[in-house]
């Protein structure tokens, strides 16, 4: 047993940290795998987790049921991906109880407190994937969970940590509640406002005109981007001009050739292969194949809401805007597309804050953890 001290605590505590195999301290339960006939999509019984992409602890976001023999984590098990995709993502389980896949095991503390071990192993999940890669079947046993190493305090110290990292987690919780609320509220807003169930008034009170609807390319026209475009191997983390693609991230990256430079007044940026919209009103160059540039002289953002509205359904990896060119575009008068397009832009204003936030708190609870554990 070996000792160590960390780099960041609280007053009242000293002496060293014992460093131990986490063996010493948990159990680690398997899961098994259940068959396609074995589960539901419909509430009935105990709730079911193949991997990572079911983690949540809300019980409103459960997507499979079973009521078969299954391998059972308890709320205060720590979840762990072990094969498949997302090896080394952890989640601490508040839910009574949920039957697991065999992509995921269940760490159950007993030497340990529950929430400071997932503090810990949260902070060893770079090793965990590390580890899983390595392997020569890529993917984490249990002999990799069970020797693996971890310093923890006396239990006064530990108490101490768990609460205050759970109240980081309160927080983070909250803003995440809080955004997903912000989110379903704008996709409630704009299917009322684009169904024209909902309708803005013109500053004297008095109704707009009817909308009409008009064909795509007769409102939103594609630019060229022939020489605006870099390959996405020159994308870079810094530089002095934002590179917009097609991807989930708004800015994919910087580049430093201005000669690239697309100047812009306003476009809508659509994800040929992705679906992914955008509207910048900033210069950007293009990243990369499969960014369509658009243009329009109605109102750009209220455009760009009015498309986002009525995406095409993303089908893999082909190109989607032969379909989008074909829909049919809403175009009020200019004044409701300006009041549609605040309300509107308002909201992901409170959006992006809001994620922001969240943000800030992750990167400081990382920072935390790499100075409160050893």
């Amino acid at each position: 047993m070996n000792a160590a001290v960390p780099k960041l605590r609280f007053d009242g505590f000293d002496g060293a940290w014992t460093n131990e195999r986490i063996s010493n301290g948990v159990t680690l339960i398997s899961g098994q795998h259940l068959g396609p006939d074995d589960y539901t999509t419909y509430q009935s019984g105990t709730p079911y987790f193949t991997g990572p992409s079911d983690f949540t602890n809300d019980e409103r976001a459960l997507t499979k049921w079973t009521q078969a023999k299954a391998k059972i984590a308890l709320r205060g098990d720590v979840l762990i991906t072990v094969k498949g995709s997302g090896v080394g993502e952890l989640m601490l389980l508040e839910l009574p109880e949920v039957a697991m896949g065999r992509q995921l095991m269940a760490i159950r503390s007993g030497a340990f407190a529950a929430d400071l071990l997932s503090h810990v192993l949260q902070g060893r999940r770079n090793k965990f994937q590390a580890l899983a890669a390595g392997n020569m079947i890529p993917g984490l046993s249990r002999d990799d969970i069970l020797t693996m190493k971890v310093s923890l305090p006396c239990a006064a110290e530990q108490q101490k940590i768990a609460a205050f990292l759970g109240a980081v987690d309160s927080k983070l919780s909250a803003l995440r509640r809080k955004q997903a609320g912000l989110e379903r509220f704008k996709a409630g807003l704009m299917q009322r406002l684009f169904s024209q169930k909902l309708r803005f008034t013109q500053d004297d009170g008095s109704a707009f005109p009817d909308w009409e609807e008009t064909a795509f390319e007769d409102v939103v026209f594609a630019i060229s981007t022939r020489g605006h475009q870099i390959l996405a191997t020159a994308i870079q983390e810094n530089g002095r001009h934002p590179v917009l693609d097609q991807g989930k991230q708004f800015i994919a990256g910087y580049s430093d050739e201005t000669e690239r430079l697309l100047k812009n007044k306003g476009a809508i940026i659509f994800g040929d292969h992705t679906t992914e919209l955008k509207c910048s009103d900033f210069d950007f160059i293009v990243g990369a194949d499969g960014v369509k540039v658009l243009r329009t002289n109605e109102n750009i953002r209220f455009m760009y809401y009015a498309i986002l509205s009525n995406l095409p359904k993303q089908e893999g990896y082909k190109r989607h805007f032969s379909i989008l060119r074909q829909s049919q575009l809403p175009v009020p008068h200019p004044d409701e597309q300006r009041k549609i397009a605040d309300a509107l832009t308002a909201l992901d204003t409170k959006i992006t804050a809001t994620a922001a936030q969240i943000t800030k708190i992750e990167l400081f609870k990382q920072g935390l953890l790499q100075q409160m554990f050893v």
